[in-house]
């Protein structure tokens, strides 16, 4: 690996080691640079700055972006299409509740992109996971509807719910209908209730 692309690759990993450790809040480019052992110069240099650098990171690191890259929608479409579709959907939903639930950098992206001060990154974050969700959704537009399911909503809260559920559990080792979010059983039945609700949709 050449010196440049060494450095990048350990000013990203300080940005991961900064936000599990402490928080996006904490993101400022001279505790990014102590943390990678770089002068700060060189973020400036190799990613003009801060913005450019999480930015890298985020698309790196970001489920969504991540967890639909490799998706084959051709294999997806078509009237016989519905029962792979259904598959994908519940593959991606229980991946995100378990990446959400395991991975400190993931909830504090999502942390930061709800909190009060504007942001152009935090704009363009959410345009990205909107535009990579976009291709699956316009499937599950076309399969269900006919029999007139609201898939969206339908996944808009079972995605926020996660979001929720995550952070719930580990800032405030919470319960949620006197289940131990923490507890292995409880995330088993949270996968469980995943698939059997997609399956009711999709396959009724």
């Amino acid at each position: 690996m050449k010196d440049k692309e060494r450095t990048k690759r350990q000013i990203i990993d300080a940005i991961g080691t900064v936000m599990a450790d402490e928080g996006y809040e904490k993101l400022g480019v001279n505790r990014v640079a102590r943390t990678a052992g770089y002068s700060k110069e060189l973020i400036y240099r190799y990613f003009q700055g801060m913005d450019g650098a999480v930015t890298e990171f985020f698309t790196e690191n970001d489920y969504w972006l991540n967890a639909l890259a490799d998706v084959n929608t051709s294999r997806l479409e078509g009237p016989a299409a519905g029962g792979r579709l259904c598959d994908v959907v519940v593959a991606v939903l229980q991946n995100q509740m378990l990446d959400y639930f395991e991975e400190p950098v993931l909830r504090e992206l999502i942390a930061q992109s709800v909190d009060r001060k504007p942001s152009r990154l935090k704009r363009q974050f959410a345009e990205a996971r909107e535009a990579v969700g976009e291709q699956v959704l316009r499937l599950t537009d076309q399969c269900l509807a006919v029999r007139d399911i609201p898939f969206r909503g339908i996944a808009a809260i079972f995605v926020a719910g996660t979001y929720y559920a995550a952070l719930h559990a580990n800032r405030n080792r919470g319960r949620m209908c006197k289940l131990d979010l923490n507890a292995p059983a409880t995330q088993e039945q949270l996968l469980k209730a995943i698939e059997h609700t997609m399956k009711k949709l999709f396959m009724n």
